[in-house]
């Protein structure tokens, strides 16, 4: 799975790139609670930056990316 990510767009530094690759590997939800625990869990603290960093890496945000894993997920499972 790769990371659409610009570095230089991002100012990211390879942890950073780690971490956004770790968030999507977690099962998220679109409810705020969740999302932010992902954020601390990977070891951001401020949960604006990692929307922000999130968006840019991943083209969508966090709560999106979380809800279409799961309805992959689900479609899978159906079929």
């Amino acid at each position: 799975m790769g990371l659409d990510l610009k570095v230089a767009e991002l100012g990211a530094i390879p942890l950073l790139l780690d971490r956004i690759y770790l968030a999507c590997q977690m099962p998220m939800s679109d409810e705020p609670a969740q999302v932010l625990d992902t954020c601390l869990v990977i070891g951001l603290n401020n949960l604006s930056n990692f929307n922000r960093r999130f968006l840019a890496g991943k083209s969508m945000p966090p709560s999106q990316f979380g809800r279409t894993a799961a309805d992959n997920f689900a479609a899978a499972r159906a079929a």
